[in-house]
């Protein structure tokens, strides 16, 4: 059986115009792709019921990406902890995969002019600026349109593990269509 839906959980339409160019390079054209806004930090404590309704309607594979707002790992890890345990006091989380954005997805942006994208000291403001300040949400979406995969793996800690996320995904979804028995005509 082929796992072809992906959703992800976001933060908002912000996060959404930067991170939904990326997959759709990332991810082979056959699977179908569902963005759901969380609403903020107050949206992913409730995040367990979205995930439930979204198994429901046969996704089994769900991403909750989460700004850590911060390069520290302790609190990285302490919040991306925190969520993992609420999806699976809910039952929730087979299928769940939990990925930081550090510190959130405009740094993933500035990968492509800055070595070290996520240790700049106001990224926002990095981006309004590589925006020309005209339509930052439409500049971010065609920058992440255009931006060079490798290097933002390369340079971005926390988009390259999200982005071999995917490429797992995408891995085991071929390999099971290839293994899935061919009917005769």
């Amino acid at each position: 059986m082929k796992n072809d839906k992906v959703a992800f959980l976001v933060k908002g339409d912000a996060d959404k115009e930067i991170i939904e160019p990326l997959v759709c390079r990332l991810l082979p054209a056959n699977f179908k792709i569902r963005f759901v806004r969380m609403g903020g930090k107050v949206g992913l404590l409730s995040a367990y019921a979205t995930v439930d309704r979204l198994l429901q309607k046969g996704y089994r594979n769900i991403f909750i990406l989460f700004n850590s707002d911060s390069t520290d790992p302790i609190n990285i890890k302490r919040r991306r902890t925190k969520i993992e345990r609420m999806l699976e006091e809910h039952r929730v989380n087979q299928f769940v995969i939990v990925c930081p954005v550090v510190p959130g997805p405009e740094a993933w942006l500035l990968a492509n002019s800055h070595d070290r994208p996520e240790e700049l000291p106001d990224i926002k403001e990095a981006c309004l600026e590589l925006a020309k300040n005209r339509d930052p949400a439409g500049a971010a979406r065609r920058i992440a349109a255009r931006a060079d995969l490798d290097l933002l793996k390369a340079r971005s800690p926390s988009f390259a593990a999200f982005a071999k996320e995917l490429s797992s995904i995408a891995s085991a979804n071929q390999l099971r269509s290839r293994d899935a028995p061919q009917l005769k005509e």
